[in-house]
């Protein structure tokens, strides 16, 4: 008998049967998420990764793994669907099964790392900020790494516009606000500990959507609903962070 289910938004296949050809599609728009997203965020990453000795990249190397194999797994899907071969469908179900386990595992251990990173963190940044101000002329190159963070996250030394004050230096000019004609008076540390704490759970939020998505069949009503949300996340996390 005809199903007379609503199809599917994804592939138009009626709800009431389960279609490896939509998974596949789903795979592939989660897949496509995951590496935009996690390309974004560690590119964010890398622009001031220096003062943290290139260290807390792997999330976003992660999220990047996870999209390239929900593509692969999305084709895995294509190919069972086209040959109709009960191995590769069983392999493909094998192998979603899996990835959405791992998504979740990264998920959580995204949010236990948040609170790992921080003290690492504080400590190379402020090994890097004793390098600036102890070389010469660092100070005046407005190309400087710490230069460019003063100016980016409006903020001033370490802790507090006070690191060049008791340290007997000259306050670099990219402490200085021109617009309002004032000095920052926010430490750089605190802004790009913040900055990094937030990209983390930005890696275990697109971790759990796609998971979330992914185990939700086309038999789900909620997966029209699911997707919107994902756009709408996905949004959310290429802007400004």
């Amino acid at each position: 008998m005809e199903s007379s289910g609503r199809p599917c938004l994804v592939c138009g296949a009626r709800r009431q049967h389960h279609h490896p050809e939509c998974l596949s599609n789903l795979l592939a728009i989660c897949g496509g998420a995951q590496l935009v997203i996690g390309a974004f965020l560690l590119w964010t990453h890398r622009q001031y990764s220096g003062l943290v000795n290139n260290q807390f990249w792997e999330p976003f190397g992660l999220i990047i793994a996870l999209g390239l194999v929900s593509q692969l797994l999305c084709y895995l899907g294509w190919t069972s669907t086209s040959k109709k071969h009960r191995c590769y469908l069983g392999t493909f179900c094998a192998f979603l099964v899996a990835l959405i386990v791992v998504q979740f595992l990264i998920s959580g251990w995204a949010v236990a790392a948040k609170h790992q990173l921080i003290t690492p963190a504080e400590l190379a940044i402020e090994s890097s900020f004793h390098q600036f101000i102890s070389t010469d002329g660092a100070s005046t190159d407005k190309t400087h790494i710490w230069n460019r963070l003063q100016r980016d996250y409006q903020c001033c030394g370490y802790s507090s516009i006070h690191d060049y004050s008791n340290r007997k230096r000259d306050i670099p000019t990219s402490c200085f606000d021109s617009i309002n004609n004032k000095l920052y008076n926010v430490g750089c540390m605190h802004l790009l500990v913040k900055g990094m704490e937030a990209n983390m759970i930005r890696v275990a939020i697109v971790a759990i959507v796609a998971a979330l998505i992914q185990v939700s069949t086309p038999t789900n009503a909620s997966i029209d609903c699911l997707l919107i949300v994902t756009l709408g996340v996905t949004v959310w996390l290429i802007g400004p962070a």
